[in-house]
């Protein structure tokens, strides 16, 4: 009998915060994963925790807000060195209680127009939610 190899998950969560004018992005100065990008903010999802407690939970840690209303735009896959299953969920969060702070001050926080993210953010994945992000945007606008 062939012996069955247990399938390795993480989940996590990705969130742009769009304030109708600018939209947050991180850039990476703690080495670890993404270091030296600019990139859209995120984080994992704990055990027993599902994707939206997480969104909550990170938006607070990273900018020490309340979110208020969100958006869920898309799971995104990839398999990682290892055959490692890697799902993202993309929210883009439209309104949020409190100041936008950076309490963690691991990395810079920036708010930028959504034409000018997708040339300060140079890693393929960030570009990829970009897209998803300016077309939810722009559904939302019109």
């Amino acid at each position: 009998m062939a012996e069955r190899k247990e399938r390795l998950e993480k989940n996590g969560v990705v969130f742009a915060l769009w304030d109708g004018k600018n939209l947050q992005l991180e850039v990476r100065k703690k080495p670890g994963n993404f270091f030296g990008f600019t990139i859209i903010p995120g984080g994992k999802v704990e055990k027993s925790e599902s994707f939206e407690d997480a969104l909550l939970r990170e938006v607070k840690e990273e900018y020490r807000i309340e979110v208020l209303e969100y958006y869920t735009l898309g799971d995104f896959t990839e398999i990682e060195d290892g055959g490692i299953v890697n799902t993202r969920r993309l929210f883009l969060v439209t309104r949020w209680n409190g100041e936008l702070g950076n309490p963690e001050k691991i990395n810079d926080h920036i708010g930028v127009p959504i034409e000018k993210a997708f040339g300060l953010s140079n890693h393929p994945l960030t570009k990829t939610f970009l897209d998803v992000i300016q077309k939810e945007i722009f559904k939302l606008s019109t």
